[in-house]
């Protein structure tokens, strides 16, 4: 007897269709769509709310532990933006040290939201910027783990993140440490998620680990290591290149006119940091870690 096309009736005599016999038509599609609304909302939602939620904790934090009042930001974080909006540099001389001459670029934000805000707004709005570290550390767990980036195993990681000392330590002050984490933070991600299809996201790397080292020179030890990271990459010649190429942009744009005004006043593009290789007149030709 030949087979029946047709799926066998039931002991009622009722027709059963099976599963498999809709596979490639439309019968599934909104349970379907269903699912990955779900995931997209699910994929969007969760940074939203972990950015906000985050902004908001910095703010708090920033409003519970009083007005920023650290030693560097006495000494020279201040002093050195409004040496530079009032053409003191030609006029005074080491008021604060060798870090007088050190990039006022990354404290102007600081500077007017603490000179044009009442306490302890402006600071707040530091440490809502501060505070979006944390989302990073979000997408950087996702980035590392892939599929072993359990809700639990984000969360522990945004723990510790947030409550390091160090990381405490600066929330809503002057501090620019725990402010260029944010495009070192953002560079380490796009070099652990490019792949041989996405080589140009070496260079959107080296643009902002680059702007880092440009804005502050402590942060070209993140420059050494990302360069170390991406030799291990599928192409390391190409990446390298890459990296390079951005890096030494982003650093000319952040830093690119303050070396250049140092090099024509001093003769040393980073001065007063390795004058024994720069040879500054203005300044003992050693450098500054002998002192």
């Amino acid at each position: 007897m030949a087979r029946n096309s047709c799926a066998p009736d039931n002991a009622h005599g009722t027709s059963v269709t099976h599963a498999a016999e809709f596979a490639g038509t439309n019968t599934g599609t909104p349970a379907l769509g269903a699912r990955h609304q779900t995931i997209f909302r699910a994929r969007t939602l969760t940074p939203i709310a972990i950015a906000l939620g985050a902004m908001l904790a910095g703010a708090i934090y920033t409003w519970f532990v009083g007005e920023d009042v650290n030693w560097d930001w006495q000494n020279y974080h201040e002093y050195n933006v409004w040496a530079l909006i009032n053409g003191r540099y030609a006029i005074d001389a080491l008021p604060a040290g060798f870090q007088t001459y050190f990039n006022p670029t990354v404290y102007f934000p600081v500077y007017y939201l603490r000179h044009l805000l009442p306490l302890p707004y402006g600071l707040m709005i530091i440490g809502a910027v501060h505070g979006l570290n944390l989302l990073l550390i979000y997408f950087l767990v996702h980035v590392l783990l892939k599929e072993a980036a359990t809700a639990s195993a984000i969360a522990a990681a945004i723990l510790i993140a947030a409550v390091g000392p160090m990381t405490l330590s600066e929330v809503g002050t002057s501090f620019s440490d725990i402010l260029t984490a944010l495009p070192i933070l953002a560079g380490c991600i796009l070099i652990l998620s490019t792949d041989d299809a996405r080589y140009g996201r070496y260079v959107l790397a080296g643009l902002l680990i680059g702007a880092a080292v440009g804005l502050k020179l402590t942060n070209v030890v993140y420059a050494l290591g990302a360069a170390a990271a991406v030799l291990m990459a599928t192409r390391p010649l190409l990446a390298t290149i890459g990296l390079g190429i951005g890096g030494a942009v982003g650093a000319v744009l952040t830093g690119g006119a303050w070396g250049l005004m140092l090099w024509r006043e001093t003769g040393n593009p980073i001065f007063p940091l390795f004058n024994a290789v720069f040879q500054s007149a203005e300044l003992i030709p050693m450098n500054i870690m002998d002192w």
